[in-house]
């Protein structure tokens, strides 16, 4: 089961962003992103995503390729007969997220976790795919 698997710390691989025109792929955080996300037992996701080079100041905008910082919380639900999760945030660092459910569909592979969805970054419309990697404990 698709639930039972996610439950844990997860840390970021890469986002990549592939517009639907055919333009070329961008990795929306660099090429070294740091993040992680937690999905609990009790249905809750926690999620942080940044930028390599966040120190040095980006842009907030959410659908800029410029993206620097990504942070949100809330209810998690799974679907599994469509292998899809729905992160709703209760709170959020983009405040028109805030309130929202995205579906995400997921690929589980032993400790590697890709999640896609359809997201427009400057301007264009394309799919987004995120990587993570099981966080080993501490």
């Amino acid at each position: 089961m698709l639930r039972e698997n996610l439950i844990g710390a997860w840390n970021l691989v890469s986002i990549v962003h592939s517009p639907l025109d055919g333009s070329e792929s961008v990795q929306v955080m660099g090429d070294q992103p740091a993040g992680i996300i937690m999905y609990t037992s009790d249905g809750y996701v926690s999620a942080q995503l940044m930028r390599e080079d966040y120190a040095r100041g980006s842009s907030h905008d959410p659908e800029s390729s410029d993206l620097a910082y990504i942070a949100y919380s809330g209810p998690f639900r799974v679907d599994e007969d469509t292998q899809t999760i729905m992160h709703s945030m209760s709170v959020s660092l983009n405040p028109n997220w805030q309130g929202t459910t995205q579906p995400r569909t997921a690929q589980l592979d032993g400790n590697s976790l890709r999640l896609s969805g359809p997201a427009e970054i400057d301007g264009r419309m394309g799919d987004a795919v995120i990587t993570w990697e099981r966080a080993q404990p501490s």
